[in-house]
Formats: structure tokens, sequence, C-alpha cells
């Protein structure tokens, strides 16, 4: 009798939401609560009790709880509505479980109490599971069939949505084009995939260099479905578009606040990959047009998406610094007084040390994986240290290499650096009292993980 008071409650709650169109979380909560506490005490499981649990926990934004309470629900195996099918399915795929959402398309499909619209639509998703494979060639003639069974205007939409994407995808960017404003026009702004059509129009406009309309569709995302997950993409890749017209300030705007989005809000880690190569492309793409310090930035916000980035991100690192401190120290001459020669003097020494550790930052990162390339780059970040007169990380530099590599045949440069012209070496070997090197300070000898973490925090730094 206590379980189905609970079961009652918990019905209540949902019907009350629905007469009164509210949703609210706390209620959704309590329905959960009220559902388990049945259970407990003896209510038999029903396809409806599970369905009730599931668009309670998929409206508190817990998708993969949600997936597992629909297939209990599937599982009980007796009329079991479409609706509850499809959102396992839409779950299934959602959460990259598509083997077995391929599975519950395959025995939905098999119904043969479905009707076309409800074969279009295990069409569509079938397609959609083809896609995440990259099959998008056989996805399409299935596509091609759902639109033939279900002719309503929003389902033509959905259909020519995921045509439009795979011809894209195979390169046919005037006919993607095309497929997709159509879908635009059959879906109309309030329906959630028109973001997504928005945002790969933008993306085929991109393609065929015209950043001034392909942006205009990212701010069709980001002013009418502002709480679609695509969202920070589509504001990440407007800024790629107005560094292409030479907007570079609102630019690193969109860039920094898309990094602020994906770090402060939950359920964005998906969107983490894309973001991080859309920052290394704007870093690119600033360096390019010799803009050192937007670049810098946008390696700082590429660095709080990945605090422990790989080997690479420090030698693309290393170079915007020296091409930096190359830039301002070009403008040392000119300047106005002896105040702003030394203060551009200061800024370029700090720029060469902190190319030093990027480079040093490179060389731990390689220690294991490129005996080569480890070697180059401690010898660049020497060069870099000795350029700014940091002796001291110019030797904890070449000592740490030693230390990593104690049969390394290049020792020998080590060794005989004043031989070489390194400055550091040189002073320290010949212009002191001392016979030979004292010892580094431990502070100024890291360790691999120390030497990254110094080469962020000089990136971080240039923020400030």
């Amino acid at each position: 009798m206590r379980g189905h008071v609970h079961l009652l409650l918990a019905e209540a709650l949902e019907a009350g939401q629905k007469e009164k169109h509210i949703s609210l979380a706390p209620n959704y909560a309590r329905i959960i609560e009220q559902t388990k506490l049945a259970l407990a005490y003896g209510v038999a499981p029903s396809v409806d009790l599970y369905r009730r649990w599931g668009e309670s926990l998929e409206a508190l934004d817990r998708p993969r709880e949600a997936m597992d309470v629909y297939q209990k629900a599937v599982a009980l195996g007796k009329d079991v509505p479409p609706d509850v099918q499809r959102r396992v399915i839409e779950l299934e795929l959602t959460q990259g479980e598509t083997s077995a959402a391929e599975v519950s398309i395959a025995k939905y499909l098999k119904s043969a109490k479905l009707s076309k619209i409800d074969r279009a639509w295990a069409l569509i998703v079938k397609s959609r599971a083809l896609i995440k494979r990259d099959e998008v060639a056989d996805a399409i003639p299935l596509l091609e069939e759902a639109l033939k069974l279900d002719e309503a205007p929003v389902s033509q939409g959905i259909a020519r949505y995921w045509i439009g994407y795979c011809t894209w995808k195979q390169g046919k960017l005037e006919e993607a084009e095309r497929i997709l404003r159509v879908a635009r026009d059959q879906l109309k702004i309030s329906h959630p995939l028109d973001a997504d059509a928005a945002y790969a129009l933008g993306q085929v406009l991109q393609q065929k260099n015209t950043p001034k309309e392909a942006g205009s569709f990212y701010q069709s995302v980001i002013t009418t479905h502002p709480e679609s997950r695509i969202a920070p993409l589509a504001k990440l890749r407007r800024g790629l578009c107005r560094i292409s017209m030479d907007e570079d300030e609102a630019a690193l705007s969109d860039l920094h606040d898309v990094v602020k989005e994906l770090t402060s809000k939950k359920n964005r880690e998906s969107l983490t990959n894309e973001a991080v190569e859309g920052l290394r492309y704007g870093s690119k793409l600033l360096a390019a047009k010799k803009n050192y310090q937007g670049a810098l930035e946008a390696l700082i916000d590429e660095q709080t998406l990945t605090p422990d980035p790989p080997a690479e991100f420090f030698a693309r690192l290393a170079n915007v610094f020296e091409h930096r401190a190359d830039q301002l120290e070009s403008t040392i001459a000119s300047a106005a007084n002896a105040e702003e020669k030394a203060k551009l003097n200061d800024q370029v020494i700090k720029l060469r040390v902190q190319a030093g550790d990027a480079y040093a930052a490179l060389s731990a990162g390689l220690t294991l994986a490129d005996d080569r390339g480890q070697g180059d780059a401690t010898w660049k970040a020497v060069e870099s240290y000795d350029r700014a007169g940091a002796t001291l990380q110019s030797i904890a530099a070449m000592e740490k290499f030693i230390a990593d590599r104690p049969d390394d045949p290049t020792h020998a440069r080590c060794i005989a650096a004043a031989g070489t012209g390194v400055p550091s070496y040189r002073s320290v070997r010949q212009g002191h009292q001392e016979t030979s090197v004292q010892p580094v300070p431990a502070s100024a000898k890291p360790g691999g993980d120390q030497v990254r973490s110094a080469a962020g925090a000089s990136l971080h730094g240039q923020r400030s």
C-alpha cells in the first residue's frame, strides 16, 4: 500500500506540471525520489513508471541515467509505445552507443505496426548511425526514402538537413549549401535542428572563403538558439571569421567567451576537442598576420582547455614568443625616449625567457619520444635564455639534458659550450674565478612536469 502512495505522488507531480505548463527541476527530482520509493516498497515496474522516471532524468540533464531507465522499460517487452523506443534510440546515439542504437533501430523497424511516419523517423535515425561511422554515401539513400514516406514540412526539413550534411562531407559545397538552405526554410527557427543547419551552412561558407556570410549564420545560431549544444562552437567560428575579416579584437573576445563557457558549464566536455582545434587554427591565423600578441592570447585559451597539452603545443608557443620578441625588439630604436626604450627592452627579455621556457617544456615532452628533437629543443631553449641573459636557466637546461640522456653523444657540446659561443657557459667557465661550474640552484633545475608548468605560467602571465 505504501508503495502505491509514492507512485501516486509521482503521477500527481507529473500531471500537475503538465496541467500548469511548468517544468521545474525540484518537481522532477521529487518524481524520481517518489518513483524509487515506490519500487523499494514493492510496486511492480511498468513501462509508464520507467517512462516518467526517464523523462525526469532527461529534464535534469542526466541523459545516460535516462537511457538506462528507458532501456529497462523496453526490456519489459510488452506494449512499449513507439515514443519510449524512440527515446532509447535517440539517447543511445547521443551518448555514443552507436552499435546499441543500430540494434534498437533494427528491432524497431521489424514492427509490423509502424506507420509510414514512424518508419521515416527510423530511417533518418539509422542514417545518423551510419553518419557517425563516416558512411555518408550509405546514409543518403535511407534519407531519400524517408523523404518519400513523410511529407510533413518539418520531417522533410530534418531529412534534408542530414542529406545536406552528407553532401557537405562529400565535398560538394554548392549542392550542400542549396540543400541546407531549403532544410532551414522547412524546419523554421522554432525547431532545434535549425541551429545545426545554420551551423553547417556557416562551415560550408567558411570553406568557400566567404567569412562575412559564414559569420551571419553563426550569428543566427548565437541569437536564435543560445542554449543549443553548438552555440559555443558557433561563437568560436564567428571569432575565426572575424579574424579573416581583420576584426581581431572582436575575434579574441569571442574566443575568450567560448573558453569561459566551456570551463564553467556542465556537460560541455564533448565540445572541447573541436574548440581546441578551432583555437589552434585561430592562433595560426593571427600569427600569419603578425598579430603575435593575439596569437599568444589564443594559445592561452587553448592551454586553458588542455592544461597538459602535447609537446607540439610548446613548439608553437615558443615560435610565437620568439616572433613577438623580435617584433618588439625592432621598435626599440624608434622609441620616443629612454624610459620607453628600457620598457620595451624589459618586455623583449621577458619574452625570450618565456620562449626558452617553452622550448624547455618541448624538450621535456620529447624525452622518451624523439632523441634528436629533444636535443634540438634543448639548444633552442639555451639560445633563447642566452639572448635574454638568463644564465642560470641556460645552464639548467643543459644539465637537465645531460641528466635525462646520460649516454647521449652530444654531451661534448655541453662540456665544450665555451667553444661553441654559448655566452652562458663561456661566462661561467671562463669569466669567473671558479675553475668549474658551480651547482645550479634546485629552483633553476625543474623536472619535466615543472618545466611544462613554468611554460604555462609564462604564457598565462601574458594576459595580465
